[in-house]
């Protein structure tokens, strides 16, 4: 065997491992979320709900009565920060109850997999959800039914009030 040949041994090992490398993440990354739709039958919709110490949105995107979307949830802290925590679920539309299996969860401190599923209605432009920390005994969220608009107008008012209340 030449040098050359020595050589180029370990160049192809250290390419098959990396190819084999790559084969595996591009199949975890297939299997993080156990739904997808593949075609969208309607537009994307938008719920929300806000206080003087939160913002919450419930976006999903349809096909047929299978939902696929996010919460995204921003709390002012007691120190006056905000803090965001987004939800990507799964779930059924079914008449007026809705179905939703929270698969991940994402704040600053790092990404948890979930498999929590609440429940809901849907009336109208009107959206009823537990709380999605699951606080027992805690009333229903009512959220309705906005465009991006108004999810910016009220991340908006909260990080104001976050500024004036520092």
């Amino acid at each position: 065997m030449t040098e050359d040949s020595t050589n180029k041994a370990p160049v192809k090992a250290t390419l098959s491992l990396f190819a084999l490398l790559l084969s595996a993440l591009a199949l975890l990354a297939g299997c993080v979320s156990s739904y997808k739709t593949v075609s969208k039958t309607g537009p994307t919709t938008g719920y929300l709900h806000f206080n003087d110490d939160s913002v919450t949105r419930v976006r999903w995107e349809q096909a047929g009565q299978k939902l696929e979307g996010n919460i995204d949830v921003l709390e002012r802290k007691p120190d006056g920060k905000v803090e965001t925590t987004a939800f990507n679920f799964y779930g059924e539309l079914n008449g007026e109850i809705v179905s939703l299996t929270l698969d991940l969860e994402t704040t600053r401190d790092g990404v948890q997999r979930l498999d929590k599923t609440i429940t809901g209605s849907l009336r109208g432009d009107t959206l009823t959800l537990p709380p999605v920390n699951g606080v027992d005994g805690v009333e229903p969220v009512v959220f309705r039914r906005v465009g991006l608009k108004e999810f910016a107008d009220a991340v908006e008012s909260l990080k104001k009030r976050t500024t004036t209340t520092k």
